[in-house]
């Protein structure tokens, strides 16, 4: 036996564990508490995790299917042999199997069928023998993401209210660093931080001009007059430090402002990724708008690199590219693939490797040549492509820009008939429907959008234009906007 099978006491005659110190001291303490110390109890994980989580990913894996599989499976256990035998009998097991598979098809993430193949309605009362439990695609979503059912419910909550509002980074954030899945021991926090209040300020400075009405967890510490705990506190630090990661700030900076060091911060980010990633699966699983989990995916993507939208492309082209190279590429204004494309790779290397460089220009390369041929039929040099086959994402003065879901659908409607004031009767329409929403909402997210296209460049904070009382405008000719509607085939 070797490692810590392999230390004194664990019961085989012989075994061998290493153990490297880093200085004398180190060596006597490893000596004194991994030689000379008592050898720790094993703790079976089972007795200290709820049932749900690993039956869920029985049934997603179609280990177990019946009620009767399970009791099987988790007889063999090390927590039925250790923690259950003699404080659990057999009839009291099955309750608890019984209670967590309920807790499953409560939760939405399993489902249940008679003999008969039919699918059957289970309640606090319904018998479980004879059942046959299958997951459904949310299900599967979340035992593949490695995700608890506490964690997937909390997700499913925020992606269900926020598919059709404004959502922002700082409140995904705030939603993912306080998931129970998230963590974030790794993250200090001081007594003196915690006391200060001063990240708890932040975000409430930071969130003033959001809206309030929705039931996420941002609004809920807006709205809380106590100091939360410290935990979450804890979460709003992440939080905050990693909406500092993704608007590319430098590493030093973040680590001198928030008192954090690279390994919490990379290890928060990979973190939060893996949840934003699980929650745009998720998304794509219950079959919200394609552009809504596009952007989780963006999101998630902008997280694990620490970059902003613009700067997604290159670095999803080469994913080994360091993130002071992207910082670099981005300050030189290197994003686009017609930029690098004339780039010297001599200057790339200056920032990557040259073999990093090499596919970098090969992608510019491959990109440019393609972008001809997605064009054609085209007007010339359109400054604004608005592409229905690509929901969620527009192209101003040759920038991809991804926009929220109102957004995209409030500038298709002004792309159509540029240089008009559309009525915003109309707008109302193509935008939310039958959905009935506060009057400030559209001025809002013109408001937002507004500033969204603006980040390609100061003099586009003028092209959406407002006729008081009447209508918006959007200040460009015909020629100057291409709209690629959907085409519906016959059948």
């Amino acid at each position: 036996m070797s490692g810590r099978a392999g230390r004194f006491g664990s019961g085989a005659d012989y075994g061998r564990a290493l153990l490297v110190a880093a200085s004398p001291f180190d060596q006597d303490s490893l000596w004194r508490r991994y030689v000379k110390g008592l050898r720790e109890a094993v703790v079976p994980r089972l007795a200290h995790t709820p049932l749900e989580d690993p039956l869920l990913q029985l049934i997603a894996s179609r280990c177990c299917r019946t009620l009767a599989e399970l009791e099987t499976f988790f007889g063999k256990t090390l927590s039925a042999r250790l923690a259950w035998a003699g404080r659990h009998s057999a009839e009291e097991i099955r309750f608890r199997l019984g209670a967590a598979v309920r807790r499953c098809i409560e939760a939405g993430a399993v489902r249940a069928f008679g003999e008969d193949g039919a699918a059957a309605t289970v309640d606090t009362h319904t018998p479980l023998d004879g059942l046959t439990f299958e997951a459904v695609p949310a299900g599967r979503i979340i035992a593949v993401k490695g995700l608890s059912l506490a964690s997937a419910r909390a997700l499913r909550h925020w992606l269900r209210l926020s598919e059709t509002r404004e959502w922002y980074p700082l409140d995904l954030l705030t939603a993912l660093a306080l998931l129970p899945d998230a963590r974030l021991r790794q993250v200090a926090l001081s007594r003196r931080e915690y006391e200060s209040g001063d990240y708890f300020n932040r975000l409430k400075q930071a969130t003033a001009a959001r809206e309030l009405h929705v039931d996420i967890p941002v609004n809920r510490l807006r709205n809380c007059r106590i100091m939360p705990f410290y935990d979450e506190v804890r979460a709003i630090k992440t939080a905050l430090f990693l909406e500092a990661w993704i608007e590319e700030a430098p590493l030093d900076a973040i680590e001198a402002e928030y008192d954090v060091s690279a390994g919490q911060l990379r290890a928060a980010a990979d973190t939060l990724a893996w949840l934003a990633e699980a929650a745009a699966s998720l998304a794509e699983a219950q079959d919200f708008a394609p552009a809504f989990t596009a952007a989780l995916r963006d999101f998630a993507d902008r997280v694990h690199f620490g970059a902003r939208e613009e700067t997604l492309p290159a670095a999803r082209a080469v994913p080994s590219l360091p993130r002071p190279a992207l910082l670099a590429l981005a300050g030189a204004g290197l994003t686009r693939p017609d930029a690098l494309r004339e780039t010297d790779p001599a200057r790339l290397e200056r920032w990557m490797t040259a073999e990093q460089a090499t596919a970098l220009k090969r992608w510019a390369d491959a990109e440019t040549k393609a972008a001809p041929q997605e064009s054609a039929g085209k007007p010339a040099a359109p400054i604004l492509v608005v592409d229905e086959r690509r929901p969620g994402r527009i192209t101003l003065n040759g920038q991809s820009i991804a926009l929220q879901e109102k957004q995209y659908r409030l500038l298709l409607a002004l792309a159509r008939r540029p240089g008009e004031c559309v009525p915003y009767e109309d707008i109302y329409q193509q935008v939310w429907g039958d959905i009935i929403v506060e009057d400030n909402q559209m001025h809002y997210q013109k408001r937002m959008l507004v500033k969204r296209l603006a980040e390609a460049g100061p003099a586009f904070d003028t092209l959406i234009g407002t006729v008081p009382k009447r209508g918006f405008t959007l200040n460009l000719t015909r020629e100057q906007v291409y709209v690629a509607e959907t085409v519906t085939h016959a059948a």
